[in-house]
């Protein structure tokens, strides 16, 4: 209802206006949700709601130098420790295969 909008719009307004806008895309990238919220408050309320998100604008604007964050592995493992392992687990194969084979001639020479 329109009341229930109005109130949602003044305590969203007021939490910004006491904590600060949080930066998120939803609301300080949404220029048709701010007017949205500007509409149900009074003047002097959406003017500091306003003046909140664009200060949040800036400051992401003007915090952006250009810098490249080099990406960073949780998981990184060793090339030579895969390849070790992969070893470990062939010869393993290779030795039940072997011994499949062994026990099954041994088999078919005592019957």
């Amino acid at each position: 209802s329109p009341e229930q909008l109005k109130e949602i719009a003044k305590l969203h307004t007021e939490l910004v206006n006491k904590y600060g806008a949080s930066g998120s895309r939803m609301v300080s990238d949404n220029q048709k949700l701010q007017d949205f919220i500007a509409e149900r408050v009074d003047k002097a309320a959406a003017k500091e709601y306003k003046q909140q998100i664009s200060e949040v604008r800036d400051e992401k604007v003007s915090s952006q130098d250009g810098k490249v964050l080099k990406k960073e592995e949780l998981n990184t493992t060793d090339s030579t420790t895969t390849m070790v392992s992969n070893l470990v687990v062939a010869a393993i194969a290779v030795v039940f295969i072997v011994l499949i084979v062994v026990l099954v001639r041994r088999r078919r020479k005592s019957n």
